[in-house]
């Protein structure tokens, strides 16, 4: 799917995520790994929101700031 945009396309994958783990469910679920990731219950929301915060800035406020760079310490960052 990202092959038929036009646009820059940025995949980030964390590493020790879960299915959940990018959700609030790890803060009221048990903490099972399987479920929740193993980089713990609220790991996974900071990453989220930083993320996101690091990629709206970029993009909406047009800041010059390296986005890959930005994006890439929070796991391994694909670019197309």
């Amino acid at each position: 799917m990202l092959r038929l945009g036009t646009a820059t396309d940025y995949l980030l994958t964390v590493p020790g995520s879960a299915h959940l783990t990018f959700t609030d469910a790890p803060l009221y679920l048990p903490p099972l790994p399987a479920l929740a990731g193993s980089s713990g219950r609220t790991d996974g929301l900071r990453v989220t929101a930083a993320a996101t915060v690091a990629f709206l800035d970029t993009v909406l406020h047009g800041r010059r700031d390296d986005l890959t760079a930005a994006l890439s310490q929070y796991g391994e960052l694909t670019v197309h």
